[in-house]
């Protein structure tokens, strides 16, 4: 079985209000990020980033594949043989932390972790997580934009221990 983190829309909660009344009776409010590995990533990560829309990720994933390809025309055979097994760990860290990288977007657009599904695919994890948490009590979210962010920054820096670690580099 796979494990599902679950999202809250910045849009969705404003004051505090049970989850039902919040609008997680809508699909189109939640964000589901299935935590695990990625094989696609791992073959083909340019591709799993423009699809992901991970911009910035694939910026750097460019200029690092740049610069490996300059480093494999020099002609040197010990050069080559490493920018053959260095091209290989952009796709190897996506890979593995492909999630990661999905579950931070979404907190750095405001969405709120509200919890996580055990179920074998999305459809099943989406039934689950709504029948089962319609009583679920969400914190407040501070409409001002920019003490907002800020704020829900702070908040998740202070609240860590209430979120659940997943992947290879947990933040602890």
């Amino acid at each position: 079985m796979a494990i599902f983190e679950v999202y809250l829309s910045p849009n969705a909660v404003t004051d505090n209000r049970n989850a039902f009344d919040a609008g997680l009776d809508k699909l189109s409010n939640l964000q589901f990020v299935r935590d695990g590995v990625s094989y696609l990533a791992l073959i083909f990560p340019g591709l799993w980033l423009v699809w992901k829309r991970l911009w910035f990720a694939l910026l750097v994933y460019g200029l690092i594949s740049t610069g490996l390809f300059f480093l494999n025309q020099t002609g040197k055979a010990p050069l080559i043989i490493l920018a053959l097994f260095l091209s290989i760990l952009p796709g190897l860290y996506l890979f593995l932390e492909g999630s990661r990288l999905l579950s931070s977007r979404l907190q750095r657009r405001g969405w709120q972790f509200i919890g996580v599904v055990e179920a074998p695919n999305i459809e099943i994890a989406e039934r689950r997580f709504l029948t089962n948490s319609l009583n679920f009590p969400i914190k407040p979210v501070n409409t001002d934009t920019h003490s907002g962010l800020l704020a829900s920054r702070a908040t998740s820096a202070r609240n860590h221990d209430e979120r659940p670690e997943f992947g290879l580099f947990s933040e602890s």
